[in-house]
């Protein structure tokens, strides 16, 4: 299952700046109202696979953007974000 999700992930991202059709095309029609709005949001992030130290950093620092909103107390530990399935 986990492959699954990495090959897939790895086909998003490699198509989705020069063939964004061809990952829309892959999508439900009935989740998807607008392929072109919805190739555009495509386009707008990367899709990420396992929790490697770029993605923990982005969470971090995205929970310390929550923290100073008051949107959480204070920032939550790794071990309690993160489970190693490994």
């Amino acid at each position: 299952m986990v492959a699954i999700h990495e090959n897939a992930t790895e086909f998003i991202n490699n198509n989705v700046k020069n063939n964004t059709s061809a990952v829309v095309d892959l999508l439900p029609n009935d989740i998807v109202s607008n392929k072109d709005v919805e190739a555009k949001s495509l386009e707008s992030f990367p899709f990420v696979y396992g929790l490697n130290d770029t993605f923990k950093s982005d969470i971090d620092n995205f929970m310390k953007i929550e923290v100073d909103l008051g949107l959480l107390k204070h920032p939550i530990s790794h071990d309690q974000l993160f489970w190693d399935g490994k």
